[in-house]
């Protein structure tokens, strides 16, 4: 079958293509064929046109699991739960009117295909997967701060990212009706906040923004997002977290190392 490989629906490198046969099996720099044998559930494909299909995102999720380390899994199912995505050369970013999934999507499908290799690892991705991300850096930041010490994470327990707060009947003693938090954790209501991004540029605004949700119970945490780049500014950041949230911030023996391949499956400098 003919079709554009170089259209921009496939994005980079070659595109991969799964085909009902052996004997079809074709590799060369534009197109990785494969061939699996097991039958997939329900849903696992949608039809571009007669005789082409495309992954849908729960099952590229699950099929992923097989090769895919666990942080990079969950960054893969957070971006796939996001509100954004990327365009043009620059990979500038914009806001999709739709999610591609949510975590429930992805835990269905994984648990559909609980017979196929990296079911139950994606299962288990899905349990730290956030929706909402409204960038790359976001999901990054999420995955190092919210997955558990164990698996090279800072377990710090947010809940949300991009997370609307309403002023309510107090609207009057504020200078807006909503506001939209980066991360938070709806139990205890401490929230984080990055500064650089193109809404945090002015001080005075963000200092009136920040008493503005104290007044509504949010206890609100600014950090430089061009420090999550370095890993030692990172545990840093997540130190004086956990200070703020009431957490202990003890990393178990060889935690170093896991943080470190976290930051590598993720593509961050280590």
């Amino acid at each position: 079958m003919d079709f554009n490989v170089k259209h921009p629906l496939f994005g980079e490198g070659p595109v991969t293509l799964l085909v009902p046969s052996k004997t079809l099996r074709r590799n060369n720099v534009e197109i990785a064929s494969r061939y699996i044998a097991d039958e997939f559930p329900a849903k696992s494909f949608f039809e571009l046109r007669n005789g082409l299909y495309m992954v849908m995102p729960e099952c590229m999720f699950t099929l992923a699991a097989s090769r895919l380390p666990l942080p990079a899994l969950v960054a893969l199912g957070v971006n796939l739960c996001g509100r954004f995505y990327l365009a043009g050369p620059d990979d500038e970013i914009r806001r999709r009117s739709n999610f591609l999934a949510t975590p429930e999507s992805l835990l269905a499908y994984a648990q559909a295909a609980a017979y196929r290799r990296g079911a139950s690892k994606a299962e288990q991705a899905v349990r730290f997967i956030a929706p909402n991300s409204g960038s790359p850096a976001e999901t990054q930041t999420w995955v190092q701060f919210c997955m558990p010490m164990r698996h090279g994470g800072m377990g710090l327990g947010f809940t949300h990212m991009n997370y609307d707060v309403k002023a309510g009947r107090l609207a009057q003693l504020t200078t807006q009706n909503e506001f939209c938090i980066d991360f938070v954790d709806v139990i205890s209501h401490k929230a984080l906040e990055f500064d650089g991004k193109e809404y945090h540029i002015d001080a005075g605004k963000d200092k009136r923004r920040r008493n503005d949700l104290k007044m509504l119970g949010w206890d609100v945490y600014p950090i430089d997002g061009a420090s999550l780049y370095h890993p030692d500014e990172t545990i840093r950041c997540a130190k004086q977290l956990a200070r703020i949230m009431g957490k202990r911030f003890r990393p178990p023996k060889g935690w170093e190392k896991r943080f470190i391949a976290l930051r590598e499956s993720i593509d961050l400098p280590v």
